[in-house]
């Protein structure tokens, strides 16, 4: 289990043309790993579990359950999680994870997936994803940082914002289930 607090920003694109701009401005920056991979996750509200979402998340090379502090309305720069990596060669363990969390209340469950380029900086993790849920959309940069303290964190993300181009005053301050899920 891995405890952490992740500080990102997150920008959304209108359109895959602004998107794939973006991309090509990532690759000029000479990520020092990339690659793309596709995600299922599937995200559960646990009636009486205020202030936290749970994620299963399966992809080709692992899977796993974590505890995300979640409020909506509410700024998602930073944002206390809990990692519990689970066994890849068992498969999808789904149906564990719907029993794990029946066990504690009455819950509300929601698909989607992900295709991620995931660019990997010394100092950051810059991750283009388009997101789809049963009837949303969505084109987004996340620029997550590798540093453990918040204010050198937020330093390398307003870096590469700068980099990339990207105005903070445009960030979406949404989580990516409430775009894709909240009304």
């Amino acid at each position: 289990m891995v405890k952490f607090v992740e500080v990102e920003h997150k920008f959304c694109f209108n359109d895959k043309q602004s998107f794939e701009k973006t991309e090509s401005a990532i690759i000029q920056l000479h990520p020092l790993q990339d690659y793309e991979i596709d995600v299922a996750e599937r995200y559960f509200l646990v009636e009486g579990l205020n202030h936290f979402i749970i994620r299963h998340k399966v992809d080709e090379e692992k899977q796993s359950l974590t505890l995300k502090s979640f409020d909506i309305g509410e700024d998602s720069e930073t944002r206390m999680e809990i990692d519990i990596p689970l066994a890849q060669e068992q498969g999808d363990l789904l149906q564990e994870v719907e029993k794990f969390i029946a066990a504690f209340n009455t819950y509300k469950e929601y698909k989607l997936t992900k295709h991620l380029k995931v660019f990997h900086f010394a100092e950051a993790e810059v991750i283009l994803y388009q997101a789809n849920s049963q009837d949303k959309e969505v084109f987004a940069l996340e620029i997550e940082s590798t540093k453990a303290y918040k204010n050198q964190a937020l330093k390398h993300i307003k870096e590469f914002e700068l980099q990339l181009g990207l105005d903070e005053r445009l960030r979406e301050k949404r989580c990516l289930f409430e775009l894709l899920f909240a009304s």
